[in-house]
């Protein structure tokens, strides 16, 4: 006692003797602390705490909390004069920077001792007419603070405060002053728990769930049970009427006034603001009566999910849902309106421009659900729960945010856990399927988890509804092409609802006007063609997985349709295309029958964009026309007709040698490489002529009109690597019967391959976009590889000399070659290089011939004692690391050439890594090559 005198200079004879103006302890910490409260960092939280604990002192309460509540209202008094000047400059008083800063510890210190505080203090008649001024004042300041547009009390005035305006405050003053509205809402209100609340789900334990569901097996328990759910709910229902009938008292303006402010805190647009609203909304209503929270249920219902367009209200809504049925406010007989708006939650995705907004709705409806799990009994839940385990796994797998998966993935593990594995079917394969480490890739969360899931029953039909009509027309186009992929690898387990169904609803979606839609369809018709062909193939019947007439011919037609519809056009018009080179690549796959026009049809349109400038357009192209002309297009025993020739082999050497459009000489020199056999080699002279041609347009001082281009030399470099692998070589000990319309590679052909690709080696042309002459060089390192083993391949079965296709001075090219990239200053072709090597060095079927010095080698490059599955164990990128062991294979004369003029590159580059790395290995290995007496 004499302790809590001293502090407020009440203590025995001192106070009688002090002079008036000498300050006590107390009023020196209250004013070092207020003079900290306008301070943007921790001193301010320091400053806040203290005085807070200061002023909730029984022995200081009756002497200074008015005192600071004065001088906080006029605080708060001067910050709404400013805020009514600002923009103002005809004002009297100059503006106040640190104003904005001391109104927030202000604010911060109320709201701590309305937490700290005892009620009988704060809410006594000797501070009621305090705080309700103060009360009066926060209000406005919450409405100033709002952002604009937001304001409630437009008009209302505060003695000569005038009308509020201006700016807005920051969200961290807009979250203590929520924190301040619950916290004196819950004051007014008698500190006790409703007792009308629902309590029977909180209080159940996964133990006690767990011995449920083990006892469940007994032949006596589920009479028991039965009897004890009717008990259960029937008491429920008639302690709720009890309850609501007895529970009834007054409730002040006031709790009025901070639950509107609090549900207005609900659309705030900062996320720490929504998140302490829910909070005080849960805080206040557990202390109303059942009729008032009723209300407050009602409120959040029709006010915050009404519209679709407001992210922050729905936001707002969830946690405020979940934080209501945490605390049993959610009486059981709500739940048949309010689980519906979860679930929409949990799909809740508005465009907004180039993208969306959602995820933090999705995330918080994921956390309701968590809540409804908790605070609900088994058997009030029961008639919801299948509704809330499909929305639930569709969230987990397949939305887009990893942190909403995985969100997803927890709440249903708490459903599985509180409710029992009995009421959520298969919920323990589900969850060991899809954890939390399962579900952070994306790609594996389409491809295989979903499919795993996709075995259960109860979850089959769902996920490919919602693949086909949702994730087909997301915004993001990854996400549909991992749909599409999805659906592939659904039709194995629902065959006949897939293709009688869902196939006919993407038909008629692949003309949407919606660009997302239509591409989505396209892309999944296309998946799902396929994967029937597959099964078709695999099971070698067309009975149960056959598609209907009208689809099959709606299927064969649809790139007319897209054509005729001039979906080409405009916005999205690549996307369009790829999605239709896709199509068609899966149609040819699937071998679905198609008469002679639409073959020639579908093979104009690939035409037309091999040509297109956009480069993945062109990849699309080239691989559907790979698989076009493989599984149609036959030819007879003497070869293909002239007029299948002169369309698409005349057509295309002729463009690549002619042309002098660069889209289109790309796009056809890329074309070249993906022909199949019976149409690249008929004859030993189309052959000669289209590897002649490709051989013309790798050449470093090639043209395409009056310039070089970068692209068509790197494409026709492929196409050389591709013509060679597609055709092969066959030699006569092979023993096998070739074909009367195809011929194989000779060794003038493989010799023109060779001398194209070590040609292509020295391109260090370079333009606007650095180095171009890189992707011809990586183009061709890989592409000797494959001729390399190929031809050494061969060899093994000619015993003549003079047949073979690789020689020791072809291996010395080859080797010399890769080890100049090797030695050069681009990490990228670094890194080509040594992979490059170690393939080869490393290959034991065949095994490289007439390497120079290949212990040597091997041990300067750290292959020796390594496999070729060991292989890629040097960061070949990294220079501080390669050049070395370069360097030391420099004694090799055959290859010494070949290193050192590479690494002459790389010592003159601009990288200063990598020419400190250079001129360090040259250094140190000329001084090691010195003799005794250099």
């Amino acid at each position: 006692v004499q302790h809590h005198s001293s502090l407020s200079g009440d203590s025995n004879d001192t106070s009688s003797t002090a002079p008036p103006s000498t300050p006590t302890l107390a009023s020196s910490i209250l004013s070092t602390s207020k003079s900290h409260l306008s301070d943007p960092g921790p001193t301010r939280d320091a400053a806040s705490s203290c005085l807070a604990s200061l002023l909730s002192r029984p022995d200081l309460e009756s002497c200074h909390l008015e005192e600071f509540a004065n001088w906080s209202d006029d605080v708060m008094g001067r910050y709404l004069r400013q805020e009514r000047r600002s923009g103002d400059s005809a004002g009297d008083e100059t503006y106040d920077p640190m104003l904005p800063l001391l109104i927030i510890g202000t604010v911060q210190t109320l709201a701590q001792i309305y937490k700290s505080g005892t009620r009988s203090n704060l809410m006594g008649g000797r501070h009621l007419a305090t705080v309700e001024r103060l009360w009066t004042s926060s209000i406005l300041v919450a409405d100033a603070a709002a952002p604009p547009g937001r304001r409630r009390t437009r008009g209302v005035r505060n003695g000569d405060c005038g009308i509020v305006s201006g700016s807005g405050g920051s969200s961290l003053l807009r979250k203590l002053l929520t924190k301040l509205f619950a916290r004196v809402g819950a004051t007014y209100l008698p500190p006790r728990v409703a007792s009308w609340r629902y309590e029977r789900g909180g209080r159940r334990s996964l133990l006690h769930n767990l011995a449920s569901a083990s006892s469940s097996s007994a032949p006596s328990l589920p009479v028991k049970e039965a009897s004890r759910m009717s008990s259960e709910v029937g008491a429920a229902s008639q302690n709720e009427t009890t309850q609501l009938e007895g529970d009834l008292f007054y409730v002040p303006d006031q709790v009025e006034d901070a639950m509107a402010q609090l549900l207005l805190s609900l659309t705030d647009p900062s996320t720490v603001v929504r998140w302490s609203a829910a909070k005080g909304v849960g805080r206040i209503t557990e202390r109303l009566p059942a009729v008032c929270a009723d209300d407050v249920v009602d409120a959040i219902l029709s006010d915050l999910f009404a519209d679709m367009e407001r992210d922050g209200a729905w936001h707002g809504g969830c946690l405020a849902l979940a934080e209501l049925a945490r605390r049993g406010l959610l009486l059981p007989r709500r739940l048949d309106e309010l689980v519906p708006v979860v679930i929409q939650a949990t799909q809740y995705d508005v465009r907004r421009g180039r993208h969306t907004i959602g995820a933090h709705v999705r995330d918080a409806a994921s956390y309701a659900c968590w809540a409804f799990a908790r605070a609900y009994s088994a058997e009030v839940l029961r008639p919801h729960i299948p509704a809330l385990a499909e929305a639930i796994v569709l969230a987990s797998l397949f939305d887009r945010e990893v942190n909403c998966r995985r969100a997803a993935s927890a709440a249903f593990q708490e459903c599985v856990g509180r409710q029992g594995a009995d009421n959520f079917k298969h919920g323990i394969d589900v969850l060991q399927a899809a954890d939390y480490f399962s579900l952070g890739n994306r790609t594996d969360a389409y491809t295989t988890v979903a499919i795993h899931i996709a075995s259960f029953d109860e979850y089959r039909r769902p996920i490919i509804r919602h693949l086909s009509e949702v994730k087909l027309g997301h915004w993001d186009g990854d996400v549909r092409i991992l749909a599409s992929k999805s659906l592939h690898n659904l039709v194995e387990l629902d065959p006949t609802y897939i293709a009688d169904v869902v196939m006919p609803r993407l038909l008629k979606k692949c003309t949407d006007d919606n660009l997302a839609v239509r591409h989505g369809a396209i892309l999944g018709c296309a998946e799902i063609v396929l994967a029937i062909g597959k099964m078709r193939d695999e099971t070698d019947s067309t009975g149960d997985i056959s598609m209907k007439d009208e689809t099959a011919n709606a299927l064969a037609d649809l790139v007319s349709e897209i054509e005729k519809a001039r979906l080409y056009r405009g916005r999205g018009g690549e996307m369009m295309r790829s999605a239709v080179c896709r199509f068609i690549e899966c149609l040819s796959l699937a071998r679905l029958p198609l008469t002679v026009k639409q073959q020639v049809k579908l093979l104009d349109s690939l035409d037309v964009c091999l040509k297109h400038p956009n480069e993945e357009v062109q990849e699309a192209a080239a691989a559907a026309l790979s698989s076009l002309t493989r599984s149609y297009f036959p030819v007879g025993p003497n070869g293909p007709s002239d007029r299948l020739q002169k369309r698409v082999v005349d057509k295309y050497v002729d463009i690549v040698r002619t042309e002098d459009n660069p889209a289109a000489a790309r796009g056809y020199a890329l074309a070249l490489g993906r022909l199949p056999k019976k149409l690249l080699a008929p004859s030993a002279h189309v052959l000669d002529r289209i590897l002649r041609t490709l051989a013309d347009a790798a050449k470093i001082n090639s043209k395409v009109g009056d310039e070089g281009d970068a692209e068509t030399r790197r494409n026709a470099i492929l196409s050389i690597v591709g013509v060679c692998e597609e055709v092969g070589i066959t030699t006569a000990s092979d023993n096998v019967e070739m074909s009367s319309n195809v011929v194989s590679l000779r060794k003038i052909n493989m010799t023109t391959a060779f001398d194209a690709l070590l040609a292509s080696m020295e391109d260090y042309n370079t333009d606007r976009r650095g180095d171009v002459g890189s992707w011809c060089r990586i183009a061709a390192m890989n592409g000797l590889v494959s001729l390399t083993l190929m031809a050494v391949a061969a060899d093994d079965q000619v015993d003549d000399d003079v047949s073979r296709y690789f020689d020791q001075r072809l291996c010395v090219m080859v080797m010399g070659a890769l080890l100049k990239q090797l030695s050069e200053k681009l990490d990228n072709v670094r890194l080509c290089a040594g992979s490059c090597l170690e393939k080869l060095l490393l290959n034991k079927a065949p095994s490289l011939p007439f390497v120079p010095r290949r212990a040597v080698l091997e041990e300067a490059l750290g292959v020796a004692s390594i496999s070729y599955t060991e292989r890629n164990h040097v960061n070949w990128a990294n220079p501080a690391v390669t050049f070395p062991m370069v360097m030391k294979a420099a004694c090799i004369d055959e290859l010494f050439e070949y290193i050192i003029s590479g690494l002459v590159i790389s010592v003159g580059g601009l990288t200063e890594s990598v020419t400190k790395a250079a001129t360090s290995a040259m250094l140190d290995w000329t001084r090691a090559s010195k003799g005794p007496g250099g």
